[in-house]
């Protein structure tokens, strides 16, 4: 099972580092690819296990102030990823979406 999360973190944000290491914190005991800035593919093993991680992000995304923004699919088993990107983030996606 996987899910998609990304975000925005306005460009005012001074401690946008921070905020996007916290996010990430959220998730990073579990396998995941970042192929696009802040587009991330979180591979999990049980709904709940995705649903503290989401509770955890909004966490997160709550003390991140006004105008962050955040979007985060729902679990997934299986998929295919299209588009273009080099061969071994398309290996890290396949294994992480498998």
């Amino acid at each position: 099972m996987h899910f998609i999360v990304s975000w925005d973190i306005p460009s005012t944000q001074t401690n946008r580092h921070h905020i996007e290491s916290q996010l990430v914190d959220t998730f990073k005991q579990f396998p995941y690819v970042k192929p696009l800035t802040t587009y991330y593919i979180v591979k999990v093993d049980t709904q709940a296990q995705y649903s503290s991680v989401i509770a955890n992000l909004q966490n997160v995304g709550k003390t991140a102030g006004n105008g962050f923004k955040m979007v985060i699919s729902p679990v997934m088993n299986g998929g295919r990823y299209n588009g273009l990107h080099d061969n071994e983030t398309w290996n890290l996606i396949n294994q992480i979406s498998g």
